[in-house]
């Protein structure tokens, strides 16, 4: 037997053979044509399929490739390290149908990533660059500002669309804009109404970390913005913090580790103790306490209260305080009987203090200065005046600091400077007589005048020896007075009694 001889090419039928077929060898014997036909096509498809799906070279498919399998692997792209992606779809005992694939690369008998489509409902679309710059550009026109806006230099493009935006605190609507802000705008209006943002200070701002939020009402109209408070505004909840301005609290706020209030290199502290509530000042480290029994104390030293005072009078106690009623009744109960004083044994409303004349007693409604007055002169054995007396020694003092004193002397003594002081009596050295004051005694004096010292007038007798004189002729005289006639002279510098120096001192 010889071998067929195979054609590539698809023989169209395959004849059978027939009784009364002559079975006879041959290339063209009726046997072998049956067997030629098959051999052909045998070729012609393997030729096909080697050529639409082969196992190495570049393979071109013409028509549609179904590969049906239960299992999620369908098609597998090895590499030649032995790693390999592997494109899956859900099998049917998943209950997806198919619905769901994964592109899932394998390596080392692991998987190291996958790609994965799950299950969607309705259409979906793949996102290609070309579709996202083609959509991010009509967003840009629409809704949505990628870009920064900068609206403080041209406003033309307005304040509608959501973004970014700079408008540096240019006016709208009579109100100012955030320095900058994100821009959100209503999806289902396009006039800006109920649009809300939030906005940002940059630059030099004193507070670079101010955040505000800013509103549109429902006509599209800018009503202003609101400060967010943050932790360089607001108080926050937990760590140290310094916080600035008046803070109203409009309910009970409690701080459970005390209270410190600081300024002026002191701080006052409200604190609790285990018996007390106290304020305490960090300078004098004193402290105030209201003590868990009621009481009132100042560094543990107790306040009386009026809860504390009485009407009593006394009471052998320190604990209580007296009433005005209490210390009228003392005042009272003051008055002395006049037999002590001399007043017939009656009793009298005795007070004693000092007024502008100096120190008075009020006996009933009667009034008497009871100290030195001001303008009386006394005199002193030491050489510093007493308080509230001057040397009299002529010296220029204020008419307002002695104001009672000029009134009482007035420019008696001296004018000074005839503006704001007098002088006051220069006794310094001087005998004092009293004021004539019409006694005639001492004719013509006023009051605090000056005299000189005078002798009041006198004669004296003159000594005559007796014995005999002829100078005057033949005849002897018992007396001769040759020259005027004068006493031998004695005594000091000045006429004085026995004296005492002391300091003469006016009252002020």
């Amino acid at each position: 037997m010889a071998n067929a001889k195979e054609l590539n090419q698809y023989t169209q039928n395959v004849r059978l053979i027939e009784p009364g077929d002559r079975v006879i060898g041959g290339t063209d014997a009726p046997i072998n044509q049956p067997l030629q036909a098959l051999a052909n096509r045998t070729l012609y498809l393997k030729t096909q399929v080697e050529s639409k799906i082969g196992n190495k070279g570049t393979q071109v498919i013409e028509g549609q490739l179904n590969i049906q399998t239960n299992a999620w692997e369908k098609i597998r792209f090895t590499n030649s390290d032995g790693s390999y992606w592997r494109f899956e779809t859900a099998s049917v005992s998943t209950g997806e149908n198919g619905a769901r694939f994964n592109y899932v690369f394998t390596s080392g008998g692991r998987e190291i990533g996958r790609v994965q489509f799950p299950r969607v409902s309705g259409s979906e679309s793949v996102a290609y660059q070309s579709w996202v710059e083609a959509n991010a550009a009509r967003l840009a026109t629409d809704k949505m500002n990628v870009a920064t806006t900068n609206y403080y230099a041209d406003q033309s493009g307005g304040y509608t669309k959501s973004g970014f935006y700079r408008s540096n605190a240019r006016q709208l609507d009579g109100n100012t804009l955030p320095t900058m802000e994100i821009h959100i705008a209503h999806p289902e209006v396009v006039n800006g109404a109920h649009a809300r943002g939030i906005g940002f200070s940059y630059g030099s701002s004193s507070n670079p970390f101010q955040l505000v939020t800013s509103a549109w009402d429902a006509n599209g109209r800018y009503i202003g913005m609101r400060t967010v408070l943050t932790e360089e505004n607001g108080v926050m909840l937990s760590n140290d913090q310094t916080v600035g301005g008046v803070k109203t609290f409009t309910s009970k706020a409690v701080f459970n580790a005390g209270l410190s209030v600081s300024g002026n290199g002191k701080s006052a502290d409200i604190h609790t103790g285990p018996k007390d509530i106290y304020l305490r000042n960090s300078k004098s480290s004193k402290y105030l306490q209201l003590k868990d029994d009621g009481t009132l104390t100042y560094s543990d030293v107790k306040i009386a209260l009026m809860s504390d005072k009485s009407d009593a009078v006394n009471l052998d106690s320190t604990d209580n305080l007296a009433t005005s009623k209490a210390v009228k009744t003392a005042y009272d109960n003051s008055i002395r009987r006049g037999g002590a004083v001399g007043l017939g044994g009656q009793n009298h409303q005795i007070a004693i203090g000092w007024d502008t004349p100096g120190l008075i007693a009020r006996v009933d409604n009667n009034v008497m200065n009871v100290g030195v007055p001001v303008g009386a002169v006394a005199y002193f054995a030491q050489d510093v005046p007493p308080f509230g007396w001057l040397k009299a020694n002529g010296a220029a003092v204020s008419r307002t600091v002695y104001a009672n004193l000029f009134a009482a002397i007035g420019e008696r003594y001296g004018r000074g400077d005839g503006r704001t002081t007098f002088n006051l009596p220069d006794l310094r050295g001087e005998f004092i007589r009293s004021w004539d004051d019409g006694r005639e005694i001492d004719r013509n004096r006023v009051l605090g005048s000056w005299q000189a010292d005078e002798f009041r007038s006198h004669s004296h007798g003159i000594g005559v020896n007796r014995m005999s004189d002829t100078d005057r002729g033949s005849n002897p005289s018992t007396v001769s007075v040759d020259t005027v006639g004068q006493t031998d002279p004695a005594g000091g510098i000045e006429t004085r009694p026995r004296n005492i120096a002391l300091l003469a001192c006016i009252k002020a």
